[in-house]
């Protein structure tokens, strides 16, 4: 299996695989899951480097923390997106943008390919925007993550 596309991004059937072995073997899952984080981070700085533009150190700072929340401790799914009963995560950093878009794409949000139009007009944004697959609300100024939070759990 190559675990690249013909972009030089790791593909999202990788992806696929690796997260399939979490939930079977979890005295293996720790491993499993830092290998998906050093792919998604591996796909961030791809990304970001081939837009010309990006906050690094927002993107990879919490890139584990995005890899734990999507790919085992909390349960989302694309096909399911509208659910009333769906996991929701808000991003309230949107410098940290590039990192979550890589990681919806690991789980399947969109392409991969999708990655390469980091900060191009009509693709993925330079922040979190909700016309983009997996984004359940834009980015502003910091700290409105919480107040976004606390109204999606009220509603």
């Amino acid at each position: 299996m190559n675990i690249q596309n013909e972009l030089g991004y790791i593909t999202k059937k990788t992806f696929e695989a690796l997260s399939k072995c979490i939930k079977p073997s979890p005295i293996k899952s720790d491993l499993y899951i830092q290998i998906i984080a050093d792919f998604i981070r591996f796909n961030t700085i791809l990304s970001v480097a081939r837009a010309g533009t990006g906050h690094l150190g927002a993107s990879l700072s919490m890139i584990e923390l995005l890899t734990e929340i999507y790919f085992r401790s909390f349960e989302f799914d694309p096909k399911k997106k509208d659910s009333k009963n769906r996991d929701i995560f808000i991003l309230s950093k949107g410098h940290g943008t590039p990192s979550l878009y890589a990681t919806l794409a690991a789980n399947g949000f969109f392409e991969t390919e999708e990655l390469d139009y980091l900060r191009r007009l009509h693709h993925l944004e330079g922040h979190c925007d909700i016309s983009t697959p997996g984004i359940e609300a834009n980015t502003g100024s910091l700290a409105m993550g919480l107040s976004k939070a606390v109204g999606f759990a009220i509603a």
